[in-house]
């Protein structure tokens, strides 16, 4: 019933990242879907969200009355999220009162304490949550626990699937783990009280046939790169008769590294945006547009030649000018020709 808004604002970053980006689809008067994929936005970034999340109701709902909200789809997924932008996520969501059916955090910052919020949220909820989607970020054994416990403890699971092939059947909470940083074989007997299986789909036979609460993607087993999968750290000690300071100190280093590569990431993030803003100081290519489209061929063979043409007004270098050692190379490259 309403088209896609884009509230016109323009956030810090602009073009293809900005909330010039940011679109709300709504779907029918009370169901929307939000995919920001690869929008560069860290725990700071989460509160402009709340913000213009907030404008975009305002202008569907503009006597503030609004029916129960449901989210059919949102996405976060490679993003810069850690354990603050998730609370400040959740808090949001369940302030408003707005169902999730299916949440992608993948490929972000997300700790311990962000998995423990989000197991709130699977509580809180209007309508029951259907898939989460958490691979590839820095959850740990305590956020694991936290998060299948709060699951189970909710009581809410197996539950009607909203999906149109599965319609009116009861099913787990879809979830993916996998390369996060997990021992599951140290955690198994804290989730003895937790019905949980694994799938490699989650429409299979086995999984609407069982009635488990939670229903993990098959390669939950495998974790990051540092031994933690099959024949990995949980079998260093084995047969070695390691007393439980060595096992100890080899969970330190474990988290060690753990927080190593998680500074490693967020370093590098705040390198792209020191160059973004330099960037965008100077001032957007001669192609650039509002709708942050590609440049066609001819746009950026006229750009070329205008740089010639500036560079052959402007003469000869000179000798101190042309040193190698003081003058970077700068090669500009936009998407389309990356995918060229």
């Amino acid at each position: 019933l309403y088209p896609p808004w884009n509230d016109g604002y323009g956030g810090k970053r602009g073009g293809l990242w900005g909330q010039d980006s940011w679109q709300l689809e709504w779907l029918d008067n009370e169901t929307f879907k939000l995919e920001l994929e690869e929008k560069f936005i860290t725990d700071e970034k989460m509160q402009e969200w709340c913000s213009w999340m907030d404008r975009q109701l305002q202008m569907v709902f503009p006597d503030g009355r609004r029916r129960q909200l449901v989210a059919s789809k949102l996405s976060f997924a490679r993003n810069e999220i850690a354990d603050e932008g998730v609370r400040t996520l959740v808090n949001y969501l369940v302030r408003k009162g707005i169902s999730v059916l299916q949440l992608k955090l993948y490929r972000n910052c997300i700790g311990d304490v962000g998995a423990a919020s989000l197991g709130e949220l699977v509580s809180a909820s209007p309508f029951t949550v259907q898939e989460v989607h958490l691979s590839y970020n820095f959850i740990s054994d305590r956020g694991a626990v936290e998060l299948l416990q709060a699951i189970s403890r909710s009581g809410r699971y197996p539950c009607l699937s909203q999906r149109s092939e599965n319609h009116g059947r009861e099913l787990p909470l879809w979830m993916r783990l996998e390369y996060n940083y997990i021992n599951w074989p140290r955690i198994q007997k804290q989730l003895d009280e937790v019905k949980w299986m694994s799938a490699e789909a989650r429409d299979s036979q086995a999984v609407k046939d069982s009635k488990a609460a939670i229903c993990l993607h098959y390669s939950y087993r495998n974790q990051q790169d540092m031994g933690y999968n099959y024949g990995g750290w949980w079998d260093k000690g084995k047969g070695k008769g390691w007393e439980a300071e060595q096992w100890q100190e080899r969970d330190r280093e474990r988290d060690r590294d753990r927080d190593r590569d998680r500074d490693r990431k967020r370093n590098h993030k705040a390198q792209g945006d020191r160059h973004e803003r330099g960037d965008r100081d100077r001032g957007e290519p001669a192609w650039a547009n509002s709708q942050g489209d590609a440049p066609s061929l001819e746009e950026i063979s006229k750009a070329s030649f205008a740089h010639k043409a500036t560079m052959d007004a402007a003469g000869p270098l000179q000798e101190e000018e042309a040193n190698p050692e003081d003058v970077p190379l700068y090669v500009f490259m936009d998407w389309s020709a990356v995918q060229e």
